[in-house]
């Protein structure tokens, strides 16, 4: 991806408040860079730490006086109370004026589910029908991280693909590390294997409950003996253990968890 300055990557700073929408902020964040953009988190203090609505921290890099001195191709607002913290500012709404006056494309974040196509639409980001017709399926538990159940949702949902929420029990609400709800679409038992093109396992706490369920074992084992991309992120390598998948195989995991990643590859 390109900015507005002779091919080079597009700038883009993202404001940040206590009281920020996880979503709101994360998802922008984490999009623009893997696009290749040069993203700046810009608060009222460099180096104070935020917390979001639910207490997920972020350090920005720089304040927003320093911010406002930088060239950018677009300014991201984070929905929450942090957008309306940062809206009785001096220093924030110079920034967001003086970007408007510039022409630099300027993204209110609201609904998370609205957010992807708000930021393509501010970053010219052309659509991406590749993934229309797959079916990804992302396993949910008690307790799983935020960004690693969360982002790939909306990402693979932006890409055009029919992503379904998948745990022991279906349609039950699950809490995050920190809270954040998600609601399954359905029962890891109402999941036929040969219909999945890619499943996804967040991390998290979450592993711990999902590799007490025998059916969502039996899903995870059959859909990988299809030949289907499995995604095991962080502490979900407990569920490749527990399905009997992780031996032979070599694999990625938080460190807390490694010595039972390596000693299921020795056990008899």
């Amino acid at each position: 991806m390109t900015g507005q300055s002779g091919g080079s990557p597009l700038r883009a700073t993202v404001l940040v408040e206590n009281g920020y929408h996880e979503l709101g902020f994360w998802y922008p964040v984490l999009r623009l860079r893997e696009m290749g953009a040069d993203v700046r988190v810009a608060g009222p203090s460099a180096g104070q730490t935020y917390f979001s609505t639910l207490g997920y921290p972020v350090i920005p890099d720089l304040d927003l006086a320093a911010a406002a001195g930088q060239r950018t191709d677009l300014l991201i607002v984070p929905g929450g109370a942090a957008g309306k913290r940062l809206a009785g500012s001096d220093p924030a709404d110079s920034l967001i004026a003086g970007s408007r006056v510039r022409g630099c494309a300027v993204v209110v974040t609201g609904d998370p589910d609205e957010v992807p196509a708000a930021l393509n639409a501010a970053a010219a980001v052309p659509d991406e029908p590749h993934l229309r017709g797959r079916r990804i399926l992302v396993l949910a538990e008690s307790q799983y991280q935020e960004l690693e159940l969360w982002y790939p949702v909306l990402r693979f949902r932006d890409a055009g693909a029919d992503v379904a929420v998948a745990s022991p029990a279906g349609g039950a609400l699950y809490a995050s590390k920190i809270g954040y709800p998600v609601r399954s679409d359905c029962s890891v038992e109402d999941i036929a294997p040969d219909d999945v093109d890619a499943l996804i396992i967040p991390g998290g706490f979450a592993p711990e409950g999902m590799r007490r369920s025998q059916p969502l074992l039996d899903l995870v084992r059959k859909t990988h003996g299809n030949g289907t991309i499995v995604a095991a992120i962080c502490h979900a390598g407990w569920v490749l253990v527990s399905a009997g998948l992780a031996r032979g195989h070599r694999l990625t995991c938080v460190p807390v968890i490694r010595d039972d990643v390596i000693a299921c590859e020795t056990a008899t």
